[in-house]
């Protein structure tokens, strides 16, 4: 709430003692002449639109904020343990368990952790898959069909 009623006493005080060289620095950001009435109209719109306009919350639509297949497979080995030790444990309560038990997820909601589980799971798998087969996965290796990444000689 301050910095609605600092912005409202900077405006109000704009209003009684314009500054030109703000105007020109504005306007200069924006590619616009401050001395061309249409184009000053169009800064104020532009200024308007960026100052008072409601900000879209959240992520943009179609980024994700992915983790490394390490990282996944790292989960899914915690989650295999836990999952074995006590098989009733919902995942939401294993989550929990990992974030306060596991330091390198300490930072991470346990809601995070939990949507995460299943994929990392299927990772740990296809890892230990590939692994079993005496063969270990190259560095960059990410999880897909194993056989993808042996050489067919035989």
């Amino acid at each position: 709430m301050g910095d609605r009623k600092r912005m409202q006493r900077r405006l109000n005080g704009a209003r009684w003692r314009p500054d030109p060289k703000w105007v020109a620095v504005a306007a200069a950001k924006v590619g616009l002449d401050p001395n061309n009435p249409s184009q000053r109209e169009e800064l104020l719109h532009i200024l308007a639109h960026a100052v008072f306009a409601p900000g879209k919350k959240g992520r943009p639509k179609d980024t994700t904020t992915g983790w490394p297949s390490q990282r996944l497979i790292t989960l899914g080995e915690i989650y295999e343990k836990k999952k074995k030790q006590n098989p009733r444990l919902s995942d939401a309560k294993i989550a929990k368990l990992i974030k306060d038990e596991h330091r390198e997820f300490k930072h991470n909601q346990p809601e995070q952790i939990r949507q995460r589980l299943r994929r990392a799971h299927r990772y740990y798998e296809l890892w230990e898959e590939c692994r079993d087969d005496d063969r270990e996965p190259p560095e960059d290796w990410e999880p897909g069909d194993p056989s993808d990444y042996y050489d067919n000689d035989d």
